[in-house]
């Protein structure tokens, strides 16, 4: 069948595209010791999340239950990250333990106290723990904690038996207005001094850090060479949509 015979709107998928972006980059991750954990949302497909299982994803950011949920089923995921996922109301939290109880590792994103006290409190309910990591507000302004302010919204947070602090993460998404690659990679650079700032804190008042993530596309060279990265949440990487391409360095 020729292309031009499918019905519109139609989407089309070069696979040996995906694999060569998901081959170089996480190729990259390795050399110089990170994990991606790549954020589903942006091709919401189990083949795709598959696929970059074989190169070497041992976890998963959602954007939703849903798709966290039919990784789960499809037993595709180790280990979840909810990323723009509030679990706010006991049918959510259900949902999640539900993901639990099948063996399946769930990392929150927490930035609200109000939040964690529920979450706290139905933990305590069903006798289990849940680890969670601190987002942080490094320039997009649309949620987390600001950086002067962690250490004290963790300290505070140490009230919650049941949540188990495991890193702090953050999503550059300021970067989506900037215009050329010189001023991507001042904004991963920033990026990149905020949360040095910020682990350094942390680790100076005594807090342990297994994951210390960013994850955005635009950024993602510069994010994979940076020491201060453990974890990498890129979505659009998998694509590398053409409006995307004007923000990239030509190297890539």
């Amino acid at each position: 069948m020729d292309v031009y015979d499918f019905p519109t709107p139609m989407v089309l998928i070069d696979i040996a595209r995906v694999r060569k972006n998901l081959e170089k980059y996480f190729s990259m991750a390795k050399k110089f010791g990170k994990k991606i954990w790549p954020m589903v949302k942006t091709h919401k497909f189990s083949y795709i999340a598959r696929i970059q299982c074989e190169y070497g994803a041992d976890g998963f950011t959602v954007g939703t239950l849903d798709e966290a949920e039919v990784l789960v089923e499809k037993k595709i995921a180790k280990t979840l990250m909810l990323g723009n996922v509030y679990v706010a109301d006991k049918e959510s939290l259900s949902r999640v333990l539900d993901i639990v109880e099948q063996g399946v590792r769930v990392v929150l994103r927490i930035d609200n106290l109000e939040v964690a006290a529920f979450i706290d409190d139905q933990l305590k309910r069903y006798d289990l723990e849940l680890d969670y990591v601190v987002k942080i507000d490094t320039g997009l302004h649309r949620f987390g904690v600001k950086p002067e302010h962690v250490v004290d919204f963790l300290s505070k947070m140490q009230r919650f038996s049941k949540l188990r602090f495991v890193g702090v993460v953050t999503h550059p998404g300021h970067v989506y207005s900037v215009k050329t690659p010189q001023e991507v990679e001042v904004v991963a650079r920033e990026v990149s001094k905020t949360m040095g700032r910020v682990v350094s804190e942390l680790s100076r008042k005594g807090f342990d850090l297994e994951i210390v993530g960013t994850g955005s596309t635009p950024t993602l060279k510069h994010d994979i060479e940076d020491p201060t990265y453990t974890h990498l949440f890129p979505g659009n990487f998998v694509y590398l949509e053409t409006y995307l391409q004007h923000l990239l360095p030509k190297t890539l």
